[in-house]
């Protein structure tokens, strides 16, 4: 059962306030949107969402956290707007993706500690301090946030999808800083924040999009995501259940690449599970709804189970997504373009 004691008026009044920028913002940047030349058409706008996340959720951290958390919005911002305009080589993008990270880990974002899987209380992750790095927390942290930040980036391909799938996965982690066992105040923060900004941004991104999150909204909200579930104790298992339909995607298709000997990192826009759907008829909205559906009920799932339970279930779903990717590689006739 939740406990709402952190729950103030100024949550509200935070939401309401985010939520108007987000609907507004890309407005005023409209005439200023990023367009490759090639893809005149398309606008993005995902600079607009971190930009507006990351300053009205700094005024709630330390001064440290809110320094990295600013200066990762702002990279990361600078990057994408040049992989929109320029792509850059995968590895070239997984580079810059390790040193967001990076800077977040050095601010004082890290993963202190998890939930004991089948005892009670915690495990420790920091076993050895090297200056405001602590080991093996600051690698564990890096390598979580990259995979959320690959992850969503992955989503990013039907209208609609990632920022509705994130803004469901926000709302469930202000849920889980509600429950006695939690009482998070910061991390419902972040999360009411970050719920406003995506809902504000799914104004504009809902089927048919007008702006798109781009490199640099796909990346953030991987990261940010991160970020709320570490602020409330390191809760890795509950966050990647409740982000099980873009984790596990992305798990499946690197399963099925290696085993076709295809490079890890090329993209294409047949092996995700919402290009399947798409290419079976499924409208846009339809997937998105479908997925911010999963979304809520793997939330649900996560607010109720114990830890061993949440392992043993993402574990189970994960070999589920593995053994079906390599048994239904996507054929040759699924490689079609399609409308984002």
């Amino acid at each position: 059962m939740l406990d709402l004691t952190p729950l103030q008026p100024r949550h509200a009044f935070l939401f309401l306030v985010v939520f108007t920028a987000a609907v507004a913002g890309p407005r005023l940047r409209l005439p200023f949107l990023t367009a490759p030349a090639p893809r005149a058409r398309v606008r993005y706008a995902g600079g607009v969402l971190a930009a507006i996340s990351a300053i009205s959720a700094s005024a709630v951290v330390s001064l440290p956290l809110a320094v990295g958390l600013v200066a990762a919005a702002l990279l990361t911002g600078i990057i994408g707007r040049w992989d929109e305009r320029h792509p850059l080589p995968p590895s070239v993008q997984l580079a810059w993706q390790l040193l967001i990270a990076a800077i977040l880990v050095v601010a004082g974002w890290s993963i202190q500690y998890v939930s004991h899987p089948i005892g009670q209380g915690t495990i420790s992750l920091n076993w050895l301090q090297l200056g405001p790095i602590a080991l093996p927390a600051a690698g564990i942290t890096v390598i979580w946030l990259t995979l959320l930040m690959n992850a969503m980036n992955w989503l990013d391909g039907t209208d609609g999808l990632a920022p509705g799938v994130a803004a469901a996965a926000l709302f469930v982690l202000a849920a889980v800083s509600l429950l006695p066992q939690i009482q998070s105040g910061p991390m419902l923060t972040l999360a009411v924040s970050g719920l406003a900004a995506t809902i504000g941004f799914s104004w504009w991104n809902w089927p048919p999009a007008k702006i798109f999150l781009g490199t640099s909204g796909s990346w953030f909200l991987g990261w940010y995501i991160g970020l709320v579930g570490l602020t409330g104790g390191g809760k890795i298992i509950t966050t990647a259940l409740i982000l099980a339909w873009p984790v596990l995607d992305a798990l499946a298709v690197a399963t099925q690449r290696l085993q076709t000997g295809q490079p890890l990192w090329r993209g294409d826009r047949h092996s995700h599970l919402h290009y399947r759907l798409r290419a079976g008829g499924i409208s846009a909205a339809n997937i998105a709804l479908l997925a911010i559906s999963v979304t809520l009920l793997a939330g649900l799932v996560a607010l109720l189970l114990p830890t061993a339970a949440k392992i043993a279930l993402l574990s189970a779903v994960a070999a589920v997504f593995s053994l079906a990717s390599l048994k239904t590689p996507p054929s040759a006739s699924r490689k079609r373009t399609l409308k984002k």
